[in-house]
């Protein structure tokens, strides 16, 4: 569902995820487009998991109604590559805190005991110092630094988290799109649209009838509509008070 009836403030920098649920013991997908100008724009309700097929269903529905896409935000989900390549999207941001949660999950650190192993703690320390690049400058020193620890101060012998470190670099140009393109704004992170799925959480978790997938399309249609109508009056406030200040 279409929730613009235009585009022309749109930013072309399209935050996107998918949230699944469970009716009657089917797996059914939200999949969300989020513009970070005007909100939410297109949602695709179907049965399923997270696949290629309904991203590319849902934003080749915003590509033929005239959106023009000039970069994605992900967290790298399932379909997500297969999709940018499929549309020809050339500028695909990958999301920095699911980049460094993916470091940590195959490095397997407890977040509670961290610093257990000194060398799985630097290499992800030291992911996390590069992400947090502000200039060019200060990626490529800090990106030095951590080919350093990886290379020679803490080699390791085991595969996965040899795998697991050479994946985080093989992401890395996705990781600073945003720097190399740098006027459209583009953010590090899908916290945009993960916040929105939080409030979407919340009001499914308090409405009825979501035990018929029908009702279900139309009852999530309905709160969707709402919480982008709470966005727009939120950002349209906020930048009447950031003219007037």
């Amino acid at each position: 569902m279409n929730y613009q009836k235009n585009f022309h403030e749109s930013s072309g920098v399209l935050a996107v995820d998918c949230k699944v649920i469970n009716i009657c013991g089917e797996k059914y997908c939200i999949f969300l487009a989020f513009d970070i100008n005007i909100g939410l724009i297109n949602c695709f309700f179907r049965i399923g998991n997270e696949d290629s097929f309904g991203y590319k269903k849902f934003l080749k529905q915003l590509i033929n109604e005239g959106y023009v896409i000039k970069a994605i935000v992900s967290d790298g989900g399932t379909g997500i590559f297969s999709t940018v390549r499929a549309l020809s999207i050339k500028i695909h941001q990958r999301c920095h805190i699911h980049l460094l949660r993916d470091l940590k999950t195959g490095l397997k650190i407890s977040p509670k005991r961290m610093k257990l192993n000194i060398r799985k703690y630097y290499i992800y320390k030291y992911a996390k110092l590069l992400l947090d690049s502000k200039t060019e400058e200060q990626k490529e020193l800090r990106l030095k630094h951590f080919y350093r620890v990886v290379d020679i101060m803490y080699q390791t012998n085991n595969p996965v988290e040899a795998n697991t470190t050479k994946l985080f670099i093989r992401n890395l140009k996705a990781a600073f799109m945003f720097m190399e393109y740098d006027y459209l704004d583009i953010p590090r992170t899908t916290n945009i649209i993960e916040g929105y799925i939080s409030r979407l959480n919340a009001r499914l978790k308090t409405t009825r009838g979501l035990k018929n997938p029908a009702n279900a399309e139309l009852i999530i249609n309905g709160i969707n509509y709402f919480l982008n109508e709470e966005y727009v009056k939120i950002r349209k406030h906020k930048s009447h008070k950031k003219v007037n200040s």
